[in-house]
């Protein structure tokens, strides 16, 4: 037991230090202007840069409500903690504004113009903020001569498509990809755009971009250089932390659809079971360590289990288009429900109980039901613990689905 005690004094040790170490290098470039302006301030400033340039709207605003769970949708009341979400909210109306002539930092969220008279700082609290004169004034020297002799990529217009977690499905989709929605709205070639990351694109991402109608020969990864652009189009963000737009939504899965219909032959009968598990490897966390007895005892009532990383983005699209009854653990291949018509969402938590998918499937107009598992003890130290799920339970819920 001793040595168990170590070795997970260790494991834990050697996580903090690690998440440190990234915290540090992801904001290391702005860390310096974190310490001058505080988020409300910088908020501020930009409105009076949104009076002096074109900032133009587009679609509009849209009023969401949110009910909460009935007891027979959470059984276990995991989520009274969540009573702060419930009833109507605002989801403001989107905007886009072309910024001339900006550099970007390197590996970060911040551009600049060339003459320093204001700054985008891209997804700052999951809004878009600028700086204008009055604050880049006061920036250190330091901070405005970052990357300046970096290797410089030269874009004539361009968008970013950064988000937080660049390698996360759910972030890729809902503060990445989504926000080209406004590009419908804009009457320009988008063939001439070039999509710019601070990092490489993933093999999945590029299906993703290829599903869209963006070429491989219009991305662009910085990689730690510096963008340098004639123009470039700032997009609002379309998600709001728990909040989601249900015409983005919409938009969303709509693209995806046309995508699907244009490349996959007409099938008369599904591929895939409309009742589905997804399971999750050991070596990802959450994963349900009695998945096997669970598949088993549910196969009488037409479940399979499925691998979403062994499936592309439009196979993925196909799986969730079709589902009836989805079950699985909290993670990123639940952002997959925004492709269902009529399903009812069965997730599963380990230690942590996050709205995302609740929140999720009530803006989308699915039933939604939860349960925690019980966590494994030699994994309950790690970021994601794996779990045990009680079946009797997870029955329970299904019935409640016919």
């Amino acid at each position: 037991m001793k040595i168990l005690a170590v070795n997970q004094f260790l494991k834990i040790t050697l996580q903090i230090k690690r998440y440190t170490l990234k915290f540090l290098r992801r904001y290391q470039q702005v860390k310096f202007a974190l310490r001058f302006f505080r988020e409300n301030e910088i908020l501020q400033i930009s409105s009076k840069f949104h009076s002096s340039h074109s900032i133009h709207k587009y679609s509009k605003a849209e009023i969401i409500r949110i009910e909460p769970l009935s007891q027979e949708e959470d059984k276990l009341n995991i989520t009274k903690q969540w009573n702060y979400l419930y009833g109507e909210y605002t989801v403001e109306q989107p905007y886009y504004y072309i910024a001339s002539n900006v550099r970007s930092f390197p590996n970060s969220f911040l551009v600049r113009a060339q003459d320093d008279s204001y700054m985008v700082w891209e997804q700052l609290g999951g809004r878009n903020a600028v700086i204008d004169e009055h604050l880049t004034e006061l920036l250190p020297q330091k901070l405005r001569l970052l990357g300046k002799d970096q290797p410089t990529i030269e874009v004539n217009f361009g968008v970013f498509l950064n988000t937080r977690n660049p390698n996360n499905y759910f972030h890729w989709l809902f503060d990445g990809i989504n926000r080209l929605e406004a590009l419908d709205e804009i009457s320009i070639n988008t063939k001439n755009i070039k999509y710019i990351t601070t990092f490489s694109f993933t093999r999945w991402q590029k299906s993703i971009l290829k599903a869209f109608g963006i070429k491989e020969n219009q991305c662009v990864e910085l990689n730690g250089n510096v963008g340098s652009f004639k123009e470039l189009l700032v997009l609002s963000p379309r998600r709001n932390h728990f909040r989601y737009s249900l015409d983005n939504c919409n938009w969303l899965r709509e693209k995806v659809r046309s995508a699907h219909k244009n490349s996959e032959p007409f099938l008369k009968s599904p591929r895939y079971s409309s009742r589905f598990i997804i399971g999750r490897k050991l070596n990802e966390g959450r994963c349900i360590l009695n998945q096997d007895e669970v598949l088993e005892k549910l196969r009488s009532y037409g479940f399979q289990m499925y691998y979403l990383d062994e499936l592309d983005f439009l196979e993925q699209y196909e799986l969730f288009n079709n589902a009836e009854i989805i079950i699985s653990p909290h993670g990123a291949g639940l952002a997959n429900i925004l492709f269902c018509t009529k399903a009812h969402v069965i997730e599963i938590f380990s230690d942590r109980v996050l709205p995302f998918y609740f929140l999720l499937s009530k803006t989308l107009g699915l039933s939604y039901s939860c349960i925690q598992g019980n966590i494994d003890e030699l994994s309950a130290f790690n970021k994601r613990p794996n779990i045990y799920v009680e079946i009797n339970l997870l029955l329970d819920l299904i019935k409640n689905s016919f």
